[in-house]
């Protein structure tokens, strides 16, 4: 199984539309505190509710898993496996990512506890980040590296269970073995579906890991499924306005996950609208700023939010769907303009800081060249 220049292209294509999925879904967290007085973004309208809740906690919740899935598809696919291929990969990918992990991590912390020392910008912190100065060594390394709890840049999440996985696919090509990689699959999927176990990684991205994984093994393509495309989008559609509608009953969090798994599936499908030659210059190009959008936009969009509030208190509900699309999409605005001057000025600190050699293939896609097979 080979993927054609379509699919490869396409497994490019949908790395932005994702993480502003994923800036969306951080959006949702709309009460902010001040001094004690709770001031709230979020409406109290039933269409105003349904709206963020549908997009906040419904269809930006596929953007993580579908990042999982095809990390797990291109780690594995076109593996010959042995020792010196694996140290080879271990050696490419997971101290990329450890060094853009630390670095901003590390700048986030000095960033804080700098925050946290002025009264004028203290006040437009949360509360979440306990006092830097006033932490022990051990405490520091916490919140470094997310030991315990995620890291202070928490959306990195991601990338330390990205490299945890990375480090356990020995395992998981144990595990490849005819019916057994299907067992392994039905119980990561029931430990994930029925919350059976809390550790990290943690179980979603387990199995959304091992799920693309076993494609790759199996020689088939993340879009195995594009002849019922049309139906499994209609079917996510349906499945989040459920949850959204459901979201306090006792099988929700069931229809939760149900959605995202099928939402995984019908974004990859979607992925095909962004291959027009108008539409996929353009995507090429944020692609190569996805990693750093991702990086940027937490603290800065919580602290946006608290200054947007501090200075002007949404009353109507109109107003707060405003506040909730315009913040993410400042944020990722503004990130584009501070990738594109450091890629301009220091190109080969914003390639470290980012991850390293993605921006550069999928410059040469762009650029016309044959598009290498994803490795």
């Amino acid at each position: 199984m080979e993927l054609t220049v379509e699919e490869s292209y396409r497994i490019d294509l949908i790395r932005f539309p994702l993480i502003v999925g994923v800036v969306f879904g951080h959006a949702f967290d709309s009460i902010l505190q001040f001094g004690g007085v709770e001031a709230a973004l979020a409406p109290t309208g039933f269409a105003a509710s349904f709206i963020i809740d549908f997009i906040g906690q419904g269809l930006a919740f596929t953007a993580v898993p579908c990042f999982f899935f095809l990390s797990g598809f291109l780690f594995f696919y076109r593996m010959e496996w042995s020792g010196p291929v694996y140290f080879t990969k271990l050696k490419s990918i997971v101290f990329t990512l450890l060094f853009s992990f630390l670095f901003w991590n590390i700048l986030y912390l000095i960033l804080y506890a700098v925050v946290q020392e002025v009264p004028f910008t203290a006040q437009y912190l949360s509360g979440g980040v306990p006092r830097i100065t006033h932490l022990n060594i051990g405490e520091i390394f916490n919140l470094i590296f997310g030991v315990t709890q995620s890291p202070i840049a928490f959306q990195f999440w991601f990338i330390r269970d990205l490299m945890i996985l990375v480090l356990l696919t020995p395992l998981f090509h144990l595990l490849h073995k005819r019916i057994l990689s299907f067992v392994s699959l039905a119980v990561f999927f029931v430990l994930w579906f029925f919350a059976l176990v809390s550790f990290f990684p943690l179980p979603e991205s387990i199995f959304f890991f091992f799920a693309g994984s076993l494609l790759a093994i199996y020689k088939k393509t993340p879009f195995f499924l594009d002849r019922f495309g049309p139906i499994i989008v209609i079917a996510c559609l349906s499945l989040f306005a459920l949850d959204t509608l459901f979201n306090e009953q006792w099988f929700s969090a069931m229809l939760h996950k149900a959605a995202i798994t099928v939402g995984v599936f019908a974004g990859l499908y979607i992925s095909k609208a962004l291959l027009y030659k108008k539409v996929t210059p353009v995507f090429m190009w944020l692609a190569t700023t996805s990693f750093f959008v991702f990086a940027f936009h937490e603290p800065f969009m919580g602290f946006m939010q608290r200054v947007i509030v501090k200075l002007y208190l949404p009353t109507n509900d109109l107003t707060k769907l405003f506040f909730f699309f315009a913040i993410p999409l400042l944020v990722i605005v503004v990130a584009l303009g501070l990738f594109t001057l450091l890629n301009r000025i220091l190109p080969r600190f914003t390639a470290i800081i980012t991850g390293g050699r993605a921006s550069k293939r999928i410059s040469e896609k762009y650029h016309g060249l044959t598009p290498e097979k994803s490795t």
